[in-house]
Protein backbone atom coordinates (compact mmCIF):
# COMPACT_ATOMS: atom_id res chain seq x y z
CA UNK A 1 0.00 0.00 0.00
CA UNK A 2 3.08 2.29 0.53
CA UNK A 3 4.72 1.45 -2.73
CA UNK A 4 1.38 3.07 -4.46
CA UNK A 5 1.34 5.67 -2.27
CA UNK A 6 4.85 6.68 -3.60
CA UNK A 7 4.45 5.72 -7.14
CA UNK A 8 1.82 8.13 -6.93
CA UNK A 9 3.46 10.84 -4.96
CA UNK A 10 6.12 10.48 -7.32
CA UNK A 11 3.97 10.72 -10.44
CA UNK A 12 2.15 14.05 -8.94
CA UNK A 13 5.74 15.48 -8.50
CA UNK A 14 6.47 14.94 -12.13
CA UNK A 15 3.06 16.12 -12.91
CA UNK A 16 3.80 19.23 -11.32
CA UNK A 17 7.45 19.63 -12.71
CA UNK A 18 5.20 19.59 -15.94
CA UNK A 19 2.76 21.80 -15.58
CA UNK A 20 4.56 25.42 -16.15
CA UNK A 21 2.29 26.26 -18.96
CA UNK A 22 -0.64 28.77 -18.56
CA UNK A 23 -3.43 26.94 -20.21
CA UNK A 24 -5.65 23.76 -19.27
CA UNK A 25 -4.48 20.60 -18.09
CA UNK A 26 -6.22 17.61 -21.26
CA UNK A 27 -7.71 14.88 -19.42
CA UNK A 28 -8.31 12.57 -22.29
CA UNK A 29 -10.44 9.88 -20.09
CA UNK A 30 -13.66 7.76 -21.74
CA UNK A 31 -15.08 6.78 -18.14
CA UNK A 32 -16.96 9.95 -16.99
CA UNK A 33 -16.76 8.96 -13.29
CA UNK A 34 -12.72 9.06 -13.77
CA UNK A 35 -12.62 11.63 -16.14
CA UNK A 36 -15.14 13.82 -13.29
CA UNK A 37 -12.49 13.22 -10.56
CA UNK A 38 -9.45 14.09 -12.42
CA UNK A 39 -10.68 17.34 -13.15
CA UNK A 40 -11.62 18.08 -9.54
CA UNK A 41 -8.14 17.04 -8.69
CA UNK A 42 -6.53 19.16 -11.17
CA UNK A 43 -8.77 22.04 -10.54
CA UNK A 44 -8.02 21.48 -6.86
CA UNK A 45 -4.44 22.38 -7.57
CA UNK A 46 -5.80 25.81 -8.79
CA UNK A 47 -5.49 25.10 -12.42
CA UNK A 48 -7.69 24.76 -15.24
CA UNK A 49 -9.03 21.42 -16.88
CA UNK A 50 -10.55 20.40 -20.45
CA UNK A 51 -11.78 16.95 -20.62
CA UNK A 52 -12.36 15.09 -23.58
CA UNK A 53 -13.40 11.43 -24.12
CA UNK A 54 -11.97 10.16 -27.58
CA UNK A 55 -8.29 9.89 -29.01
CA UNK A 56 -9.72 11.87 -32.26
CA UNK A 57 -11.65 14.83 -30.42
CA UNK A 58 -7.97 14.81 -27.94
CA UNK A 59 -5.88 14.78 -30.95
CA UNK A 60 -8.45 17.82 -32.41
CA UNK A 61 -7.58 19.85 -29.43
CA UNK A 62 -3.95 19.31 -28.71
CA UNK A 63 -3.55 20.49 -32.78
CA UNK A 64 -5.87 23.37 -32.27
CA UNK A 65 -4.34 24.55 -28.78
CA UNK A 66 -0.81 22.56 -28.17
CA UNK A 67 0.78 25.98 -27.26
CA UNK A 68 -1.14 26.44 -24.43
CA UNK A 69 -1.11 22.84 -23.22
CA UNK A 70 0.05 22.34 -19.51
CA UNK A 71 -0.35 18.79 -20.03
CA UNK A 72 -2.20 15.90 -21.27
CA UNK A 73 -3.45 13.27 -19.02
CA UNK A 74 -3.68 10.21 -21.33
CA UNK A 75 -5.98 7.04 -20.53
CA UNK A 76 -4.79 4.31 -22.81
CA UNK A 77 -7.98 2.42 -23.46
CA UNK A 78 -10.28 4.53 -25.52
CA UNK A 79 -13.46 3.85 -27.28
CA UNK A 80 -12.35 5.22 -30.16
CA UNK A 81 -8.93 3.29 -30.25
CA UNK A 82 -5.93 3.62 -28.19
CA UNK A 83 -4.11 5.98 -26.26
CA UNK A 84 -1.05 5.56 -28.15
CA UNK A 85 -2.70 7.04 -30.52
CA UNK A 86 -2.18 10.16 -29.14
CA UNK A 87 0.97 9.99 -27.74
CA UNK A 88 2.17 9.11 -31.59
CA UNK A 89 0.90 12.60 -32.20
CA UNK A 90 2.25 14.29 -29.43
CA UNK A 91 5.48 12.61 -29.79
CA UNK A 92 6.11 13.02 -33.64
CA UNK A 93 3.95 16.25 -34.17
CA UNK A 94 3.68 18.58 -30.68
CA UNK A 95 6.54 17.45 -28.70
CA UNK A 96 6.97 19.94 -26.50
CA UNK A 97 3.40 18.68 -25.06
CA UNK A 98 4.04 16.86 -21.69
CA UNK A 99 1.77 14.04 -20.83
CA UNK A 100 0.91 11.16 -18.28
CA UNK A 101 -0.25 8.14 -18.62
CA UNK A 102 -3.04 7.09 -16.23
CA UNK A 103 -3.68 3.56 -16.61
CA UNK A 104 -3.83 -0.07 -15.03
CA UNK A 105 -2.61 -2.14 -17.77
CA UNK A 106 0.61 -2.29 -17.34
CA UNK A 107 1.80 -4.66 -19.87
CA UNK A 108 0.73 -2.39 -22.24
CA UNK A 109 2.87 0.31 -20.83
CA UNK A 110 6.09 -1.95 -20.72
CA UNK A 111 5.99 -1.35 -24.69
CA UNK A 112 4.76 2.40 -24.71
CA UNK A 113 7.88 2.93 -22.16
CA UNK A 114 10.27 1.35 -24.55
CA UNK A 115 9.27 3.36 -27.37
CA UNK A 116 8.80 6.52 -25.52
CA UNK A 117 10.81 7.27 -22.66
CA UNK A 118 10.03 10.36 -21.29
CA UNK A 119 6.21 9.24 -21.36
CA UNK A 120 5.31 9.64 -16.94
CA UNK A 121 3.01 6.87 -16.22
CA UNK A 122 0.98 6.00 -12.78
CA UNK A 123 -1.13 3.50 -11.94
CA UNK A 124 -4.98 3.89 -12.03
CA UNK A 125 -7.25 2.72 -9.64
CA UNK A 126 -5.59 2.20 -6.53
CA UNK A 127 -2.99 4.84 -6.21
CA UNK A 128 -5.09 7.70 -6.78
CA UNK A 129 -8.04 6.06 -4.79
CA UNK A 130 -5.28 5.99 -1.50
CA UNK A 131 -4.58 9.51 -1.93
CA UNK A 132 -8.40 10.93 -2.47
CA UNK A 133 -8.96 8.45 0.65
CA UNK A 134 -6.16 10.36 2.16
CA UNK A 135 -7.36 13.96 1.54
CA UNK A 136 -10.62 13.00 3.03
CA UNK A 137 -11.85 13.47 -0.75
CA UNK A 138 -15.35 11.51 -1.64
CA UNK A 139 -15.37 11.14 -5.27
CA UNK A 140 -19.36 9.07 -4.92
CA UNK A 141 -20.40 12.66 -5.95
CA UNK A 142 -18.94 12.87 -9.07
CA UNK A 143 -19.47 9.14 -9.97
CA UNK A 144 -23.53 9.51 -9.64
CA UNK A 145 -24.06 13.19 -11.72
CA UNK A 146 -25.61 12.49 -14.65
Amino acid sequence: MMTEVREYLEASRRFRQMTRAYGPVLIVEDDRCIARLLKHLVMMQGLKAKTVATAEDAITYIEENHGEIRCVILDLHLKDGEGETVVNFIETQHSMVPYVIHTCDWEATKSITKKYPRAAIYKKGESMMLLMEALGFDGSKYCNAG
